[in-house]
């Protein structure tokens, strides 16, 4: 079986609709997606309609939780907060009751899914190196845990860090991994091309893709719907 797993689309309906169209040429039997559909981009309504529309399995992301229950953290900073606000005026009831139906972890055969961490999924914690990653393979069984949150692909197994490119990455069978699958509509690596991931149960091999989609135009969403000018820029840099 061949799982595509896509997470932070933060309202970024070009990214979006351009990796959908990459998974057509792996035709993955089921598509994951690991939350944040929303918050940051100009088409959270756009993007929650595709999203429901093919993903078979979806859990919730910490920005879908701020709308979803208008529980704006503290935590979160500045413009975050201001695109939540945002993003809550122009939701359609029906999407904000789609985003509040979400679960915070979902299963799947041998596989975990959850937006930020499996210890503790509604904390939103972040994941950044061996450190934070390490002590996490004892809060779950499976044999893959698959996240999204930090907006930085990679791959940990419990003694390892794999290197990430752009080919078939073959995963031991006998080892466990966490799988960051990166940012669909905000990439933070570096790279300004929308990132997801395609998992092949039965090779056991992943592919971490990165596609390119209209930058310009998403940028542009963003400054007519009146967002803060650094979200339209930070586009430009996958940062």
């Amino acid at each position: 079986m061949k799982i595509g797993l896509i997470s932070d689309i933060h309202g970024n309906l070009e990214a979006l609709q351009s990796v959908l169209q990459a998974f057509e040429r792996y035709e993955p039997d089921l598509l994951v997606c690991l939350g944040d559909i929303v918050g940051y981009g100009a088409d959270p309504n756009a993007c929650v309609d595709l999203c429901f529309e093919r993903s078979d399995i979806l859990v919730r992301g910490n920005h879908d939780d701020a709308v979803a229950s208008e529980l704006f953290r503290v935590s979160m900073n500045a413009m975050a907060l201001e695109a939540a606000r945002w993003t809550l005026e122009q939701l359609t009831d029906v999407n904000l009751q789609r985003l509040a139906m979400l679960p915070m972890i979902a299963e799947h055969d041998h596989l975990l899914f959850v937006h930020a961490s499996p210890n503790c999924p509604d904390h939103w914690s972040y994941m950044h190196g061996w450190d934070d990653t390490g002590r996490q393979f004892d809060a779950f069984t499976q044999r893959v845990c698959c996240i999204g949150h930090s907006h930085i692909p990679g791959i940990q197994s419990p003694g390892s860090e794999l290197s990430v490119g752009e080919n078939w990455i073959a995963l031991a069978r006998d080892d466990r991994y966490i799988i960051n699958v990166g940012s669909v509509g905000q990439p933070r690596d570096g790279n300004t091309r929308a990132c997801a991931a395609c998992f092949d149960t039965e090779t056991w091999n992943v592919n971490i893709l990165r596609v390119p989609y209209d930058i310009t135009a998403a940028a542009d969403k963003i400054r007519r719907a009146g967002l803060p000018e650094y979200l339209a820029q930070r586009l430009n840099r996958g940062r």
